[in-house]
């Protein structure tokens, strides 16, 4: 359930594909080598994200936005460089630089040399993202009310901070998936079974 791969630097990272490939349990080995394919190609970009290349300063030019990754996303070593915090268990929220020729986690150390808390520029780049046009729709699936929010960016997750925009008065809070970067999948509880209705977004997110 361990993916170990050889940096350039001589130094080994490894990160857990068991959620992988329980999603795979059931492919045909073409799908297999599709998802691998793909799986494998994002694990090295963000492998190289973290450690492979400098990661951007405060002051670089570019957008600052939050992204959401899973807490196997980057070695255990990495996480220590970048400006992060839990947004739920085993998610992270990475405060990264978005500009036209990358997309960089922001370096801790360099904001420290800014003087900027993290606390400032963890607004600055919530309120960027929330800024990012979305597309809105909703859908019944087995009877559970699901709301699809996406986007052609990888920041959608950070409208998690505006769900009232997008879902309306959620009396009773919502059920929340994040089953890629560009989508937010939500369910505004009181309107069926909660567990009823957890198991269809469980299943819709997987596939």
């Amino acid at each position: 359930n361990t993916l170990v791969m050889p940096m350039p630097d001589g130094n080994r990272a490894s990160t857990d594909i068991g959620e992988f490939r329980s999603a795979l349990k059931n492919a045909t080995p073409e799908q297999i080598e599709e998802h691998a394919a793909g799986f494998a190609r994002a694990a090295m970009q963000q492998l190289a994200d973290a450690s492979g290349q400098p990661a951007a300063a405060a002051g670089d030019t570019g957008r600052l936005r939050v992204r959401l990754y899973p807490g196997t996303a980057f070695p255990e070593e990495a996480w220590e460089q970048l400006v992060m915090r839990e947004f739920a268990p085993g998610l992270w929220q990475v405060v990264v630089v978005d500009s036209p020729e990358s997309l960089q986690p922001l370096n801790r150390k360099a904001l420290e040399e800014t003087g900027r808390s993290v606390e400032e520029v963890f607004a600055e780049a919530v309120g960027g993202t929330l800024a990012e046009p979305v597309d809105v729709s909703g859908h019944e699936v087995r009877g559970t009310q699901v709301v699809h929010i996406g986007g052609g960016q990888p920041y959608v997750a950070g409208q998690a901070h505006a769900l009232s925009r997008h879902l309306g008065q959620a009396l009773h809070g919502a059920l929340v998936a994040f089953p890629v970067p560009e989508v937010i999948l939500a369910h505004p509880l009181g309107q069926a079974h909660p567990v009823a209705a957890m198991q269809n977004l469980q299943e819709l997110a997987q596939r």
